[in-house]
């Protein structure tokens, strides 16, 4: 089904709405991407739903990059190093989530019930995801993670937060055995996510993206 979605776009943020909109996705996009990245994924997820659903895709800043040599690219925190565990500045990590907290409170403000929002994020993103839902002192419908890993040891502010982890086999930029152990930290914290992986590289694939929408499909009670 096809369904008529609107778009606004500003300085640092796109946003993505249908009609009468009552759920709504938060996206955010890997290292030296562009928040053009999940827009075609969040339509897709939306048309197979035939959701009333508002889609925001912040930017993130444009810096150095310490592990790539100084390079300035799009980056939510810097990167120090990776062994092949990420070192990075938790301060930016922390900037960042804040930044998505002001977004969720946006979309609260809208009337946007907290049971009905997911935060969702690839690569970077997805560790800023991780972050800011497991930080957040409330209820929300879901956390999506795809090819990421978390970015700083945490006690989630709700155990019963659903979340949605998936990762390439093939994934030779962020290994899958840093997105296990994320998994098996979620578990180590009381938190019972759902994983899935796929034999791609650091991408993403049509068959996960029907599995994020059946995973969007069981939390708005489809």
């Amino acid at each position: 089904m096809t369904v008529d979605i609107q778009r606004t776009d500003s300085a640092d943020c796109i946003r993505l709405e249908t009609a009468n909109p009552d759920c709504a996705m938060i996206w955010l996009h890997g290292l030296g991407a562009t928040n053009e990245d999940f827009v075609p994924v969040f339509k897709r997820i939306v048309s197979s739903l035939s959701l009333n659903c508002v889609g925001l895709f912040p930017q993130a800043p444009t810096r150095p990059v310490t592990f790539s040599g100084g390079m300035s690219m799009p980056c939510w925190y810097d990167i120090l190093g990776a062994n092949p565990k990420r070192i990075i500045n938790e301060d930016d990590l922390q900037a960042a989530a804040a930044g998505v907290h002001h977004l969720l409170q946006s979309l609260l403000d809208e009337g946007i019930a907290p049971q009905r929002i997911f935060i969702a994020g690839f690569s970077q993103g997805g560790a800023v995801a991780y972050e800011s839902a497991m930080s957040y002192n409330g209820t929300l419908a879901g956390l999506i993670t795809l090819s990421t890993y978390i970015g700083r040891p945490m006690t989630p502010a709700n155990t019963a937060l659903p979340v949605f982890c998936a990762h390439g086999t093939q994934d030779d930029v962020v290994p899958i055995a840093l997105g296990e152990a994320a998994l098996n930290d979620l578990q180590t914290m009381g938190l019972t996510p759902e994983w899935k992986t796929y034999p791609m590289q650091h991408e993403v694939c049509l068959p996960e993206i029907a599995d994020i929408s059946g995973f969007v499909a069981r939390q708005l009670g489809q």
